[in-house]
């Protein structure tokens, strides 16, 4: 059986407070993924995913967590292969960076 249980992906500094993230399920499927923030309560986020050469695949100002969790439904719109995850704050400091693995 699959360890399905999510590991700690890494831990920040933000504004003098320690944070982690987590992000489930990695490698994805590709249908969706969640990065879930502990430590730190936060409304909304920007975010980008880019392919490993740094070309935009997908992007949204303003998204709205639910329960510190940014769920990203990714749909078809992602062939297999590396991604990065980029999660800024309001004020557009960078709260989180995490390699996404899809594997279809």
């Amino acid at each position: 059986l699959e360890d399905l249980t999510p590991a700690t992906s890494s831990t920040q500094e933000f504004s003098n407070e320690s944070y982690a993230t987590v992000i489930f399920p990695n490698p994805s499927n590709g249908q969706d993924i969640n990065l879930l923030l502990i430590g730190k309560d936060m409304d909304q986020v920007n975010y980008q995913i880019t392919d490993l050469a740094g070309r935009m695949i997908q992007s949204k100002d303003n998204y709205k967590l639910d329960n510190n969790t940014i769920t990203l439904d990714l749909g078809n719109n992602i062939s297999t292969g590396m991604y990065m995850l980029l999660v800024k704050d309001s004020n557009n400091k960078v709260i989180a960076t995490e390699k996404i693995t899809i594997q279809r």
